[in-house]
């Protein structure tokens, strides 16, 4: 049990010098401005089919629930006439 707690207190210190570098060496110049700019853009064209899917498969859930629900509302009405 203690080996467990001193192997996750590892991985938590491992983390957190690893974000403390992370933050520091983003706010060290040199600053590339095009860089950012051009891997913005990467990132941005290339999530654009993950998120075009993402947006479908959402809208063709709210879809299919809401005519289920409809029918459902429609069944129970006209079951009880």
């Amino acid at each position: 049990m203690r080996q467990r707690l001193i192997a996750l207190l590892e991985i938590a210190g491992d983390w957190g010098v690893f974000a403390g570098r992370s933050i520091t060496e983003a706010f060290r110049p040199p600053f590339e401005g095009r860089e950012i700019v051009r891997q913005l853009f990467e990132l941005g064209c290339r999530s654009m089919p993950l998120i075009a899917a993402a947006g479908f498969a959402v809208l063709e859930t709210r879809r299919t629930f809401l005519n289920r629900a409809s029918l459902l509302v429609w069944a129970r009405k006209n079951a009880t006439e």
